[in-house]
């Protein structure tokens, strides 16, 4: 077992110490009740643990405006849906048909979780149903947001030529 250190959210001084076989294992019991976790600290690597109560959920779309693309990621429409439940944000009916809206409490920022141009919405019947679909774009105000989403639902960022035309 490695010993990994945890400070929590109310004490930015005070470090706390999990024992885990690994990082995942160490997330896994943060995520299964220990909310207060921010940080996971192993070796000389920081991580920021983030969990889907440290969120709030957007349903309004004026908390949005703004925001832009700012990043890819691959993921399964239902391990989003484990973590933020249905999409909360109603989608335009066109070029997206799953969105979420997300804001970090503890800076201000917010999120969007969407896909684009690959459901049935754009591409009738030769698109994906939501359920299907794996190739999800973060949207925000700033670059620094696909890194918390992705570390949110525990997954890596893909960068654009990735995403566009896949491969690893």
């Amino acid at each position: 077992m490695t010993k990994f250190k945890i400070q929590l959210k109310e004490s930015t001084t005070t470090n706390y110490w999990v024992e885990a076989e690994d990082y995942d294992e160490a997330c896994m019991l943060i995520q299964n009740g220990e909310e207060d976790y921010q940080e996971v600290l192993h070796g000389d690597e920081d991580y920021t643990i983030i969990s889907a109560n440290d969120v709030e959920l957007i349903s309004h779309w004026g908390e949005v405006d703004g925001s832009s693309l700012q990043g890819y990621m691959d993921i399964s429409y239902e391990e989003i849906y484990n973590i933020l439940g249905e999409p909360n944000l109603e989608n335009d009916g066109y070029k997206v048909d799953a969105e979420w809206g997300i804001k970090f409490p503890d800076t201000g920022e917010i999120a969007t979780i969407y896909n684009y141009k690959t459901g049935t919405n754009y591409l009738g019947a030769e698109g994906l149903d939501p359920q299907d679909i794996r190739d999800w774009h973060i949207g925000g105000r700033d670059k620094n947001v696909v890194e918390r989403v992705c570390k949110l639902l525990n997954t890596k960022p893909l960068d654009y030529l990735t995403a566009r035309y896949g491969g690893k």
